[in-house]
Protein backbone atom coordinates (compact mmCIF):
# COMPACT_ATOMS: atom_id res chain seq x y z
CA UNK A 1 0.00 0.00 0.00
CA UNK A 2 1.56 3.27 -1.08
CA UNK A 3 0.78 6.48 0.67
CA UNK A 4 0.32 9.89 -0.87
CA UNK A 5 3.80 10.90 0.34
CA UNK A 6 5.35 7.82 -1.33
CA UNK A 7 3.67 8.69 -4.61
CA UNK A 8 4.91 12.29 -4.46
CA UNK A 9 8.42 11.09 -3.64
CA UNK A 10 8.42 8.67 -6.58
CA UNK A 11 7.17 11.42 -8.88
CA UNK A 12 9.88 13.82 -7.67
CA UNK A 13 12.59 11.20 -8.21
CA UNK A 14 11.45 10.51 -11.77
CA UNK A 15 11.39 14.23 -12.57
CA UNK A 16 14.89 14.69 -11.14
CA UNK A 17 16.17 11.78 -13.23
CA UNK A 18 14.66 13.39 -16.34
CA UNK A 19 16.76 16.56 -15.85
CA UNK A 20 19.89 16.80 -18.01
CA UNK A 21 23.11 15.83 -16.24
CA UNK A 22 25.48 18.66 -15.56
CA UNK A 23 29.10 17.79 -16.13
CA UNK A 24 32.14 19.31 -14.52
CA UNK A 25 33.81 22.12 -16.43
CA UNK A 26 36.89 21.59 -18.52
CA UNK A 27 40.00 21.12 -16.36
CA UNK A 28 38.04 20.83 -13.11
CA UNK A 29 39.71 17.65 -11.89
CA UNK A 30 43.20 18.97 -12.65
CA UNK A 31 42.54 22.23 -10.76
CA UNK A 32 41.29 20.37 -7.69
CA UNK A 33 44.32 18.06 -7.66
CA UNK A 34 46.69 21.03 -7.96
CA UNK A 35 45.05 22.79 -5.02
CA UNK A 36 45.50 19.69 -2.92
CA UNK A 37 49.24 19.79 -3.55
CA UNK A 38 49.57 23.48 -2.51
CA UNK A 39 50.28 24.39 1.13
CA UNK A 40 47.29 25.66 3.05
CA UNK A 41 46.87 29.42 3.47
CA UNK A 42 45.12 31.68 5.98
CA UNK A 43 44.47 31.59 9.75
CA UNK A 44 42.47 28.35 9.54
CA UNK A 45 45.49 26.59 8.04
CA UNK A 46 47.57 26.57 11.21
CA UNK A 47 46.12 24.61 14.10
CA UNK A 48 45.90 26.65 17.26
CA UNK A 49 46.20 30.01 15.48
CA UNK A 50 42.98 31.93 15.94
CA UNK A 51 42.15 35.53 15.46
CA UNK A 52 42.32 37.57 18.70
CA UNK A 53 38.85 38.93 17.96
CA UNK A 54 37.44 35.42 17.82
CA UNK A 55 39.02 34.55 21.16
CA UNK A 56 37.73 37.78 22.72
CA UNK A 57 34.22 37.11 21.41
CA UNK A 58 34.29 33.54 22.72
CA UNK A 59 35.49 34.74 26.15
CA UNK A 60 32.77 37.41 26.27
CA UNK A 61 30.11 34.88 25.33
CA UNK A 62 31.33 32.45 28.00
CA UNK A 63 31.30 35.24 30.63
CA UNK A 64 27.80 36.26 29.57
CA UNK A 65 26.50 32.69 29.83
CA UNK A 66 28.15 32.18 33.21
CA UNK A 67 26.67 35.45 34.50
CA UNK A 68 23.21 34.49 33.25
CA UNK A 69 23.50 31.12 34.96
CA UNK A 70 24.53 32.65 38.27
CA UNK A 71 21.75 35.24 38.02
CA UNK A 72 19.17 32.55 37.17
CA UNK A 73 20.14 30.33 40.08
CA UNK A 74 20.18 33.26 42.44
CA UNK A 75 21.89 33.49 45.80
CA UNK A 76 22.07 30.41 47.98
CA UNK A 77 19.15 30.26 50.43
CA UNK A 78 20.09 31.15 53.96
CA UNK A 79 19.63 28.30 56.39
CA UNK A 80 17.76 28.81 59.61
CA UNK A 81 20.09 28.86 62.63
CA UNK A 82 19.71 25.83 64.86
CA UNK A 83 17.54 26.57 67.89
CA UNK A 84 18.50 24.93 71.18
CA UNK A 85 16.33 21.92 71.97
CA UNK A 86 14.96 21.65 68.43
CA UNK A 87 16.65 18.32 67.85
CA UNK A 88 15.36 16.92 71.15
CA UNK A 89 11.83 18.10 70.36
CA UNK A 90 11.96 16.46 66.94
CA UNK A 91 13.29 13.22 68.43
CA UNK A 92 10.48 13.19 71.03
CA UNK A 93 7.85 13.83 68.36
CA UNK A 94 9.34 11.06 66.24
CA UNK A 95 9.19 8.63 69.16
CA UNK A 96 5.58 9.62 69.90
CA UNK A 97 4.55 9.11 66.26
CA UNK A 98 6.36 5.76 66.10
CA UNK A 99 4.55 4.57 69.26
CA UNK A 100 1.20 5.71 67.86
CA UNK A 101 1.89 3.92 64.57
CA UNK A 102 2.80 0.72 66.45
CA UNK A 103 -0.49 0.94 68.40
CA UNK A 104 -2.47 1.38 65.16
CA UNK A 105 -0.71 -1.61 63.62
CA UNK A 106 -1.39 -3.70 66.72
CA UNK A 107 -5.08 -2.80 66.64
CA UNK A 108 -5.30 -3.52 62.91
CA UNK A 109 -3.78 -6.97 63.35
CA UNK A 110 -5.93 -7.91 66.36
CA UNK A 111 -8.75 -10.35 65.59
CA UNK A 112 -12.18 -8.74 65.43
CA UNK A 113 -14.52 -10.48 67.89
CA UNK A 114 -17.68 -10.49 65.78
CA UNK A 115 -19.98 -13.25 64.62
CA UNK A 116 -21.75 -12.90 61.29
CA UNK A 117 -25.29 -14.21 61.63
CA UNK A 118 -26.47 -13.63 58.08
CA UNK A 119 -28.60 -11.14 56.28
CA UNK A 120 -30.43 -10.18 53.14
CA UNK A 121 -30.42 -7.30 50.67
CA UNK A 122 -31.47 -4.79 53.33
CA UNK A 123 -30.09 -6.03 56.67
CA UNK A 124 -26.86 -7.69 57.81
CA UNK A 125 -26.91 -9.29 61.25
CA UNK A 126 -23.59 -9.19 63.13
CA UNK A 127 -23.10 -10.03 66.81
CA UNK A 128 -20.30 -8.12 68.57
CA UNK A 129 -18.82 -10.70 70.97
CA UNK A 130 -16.70 -8.10 72.77
CA UNK A 131 -19.84 -6.15 73.71
CA UNK A 132 -21.50 -9.38 74.81
CA UNK A 133 -18.57 -10.23 77.11
CA UNK A 134 -18.55 -6.69 78.52
CA UNK A 135 -22.29 -6.89 79.26
CA UNK A 136 -21.79 -10.22 81.05
CA UNK A 137 -18.99 -8.72 83.14
CA UNK A 138 -21.18 -5.72 84.10
CA UNK A 139 -23.95 -8.07 85.31
CA UNK A 140 -26.48 -7.19 82.63
CA UNK A 141 -28.87 -9.89 81.59
CA UNK A 142 -27.86 -11.92 78.55
CA UNK A 143 -30.25 -12.47 75.67
CA UNK A 144 -32.33 -15.63 75.94
CA UNK A 145 -31.75 -18.55 73.68
CA UNK A 146 -34.94 -20.19 72.53
CA UNK A 147 -33.34 -23.19 70.96
CA UNK A 148 -34.12 -26.50 72.60
CA UNK A 149 -31.17 -28.15 74.30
Amino acid sequence: MTTKADRHLAELRSELRALPREGAGEGFTERVLERLDEPARGPAALPGSRSPWRLAAAAALAALLLGALVWRLGPAPETEPARPGRRDALAAEHASLAAELDEIRRLAEAPVPVLYLGGDDEVELVLDLAELAAARDRGRPLPADYRPR
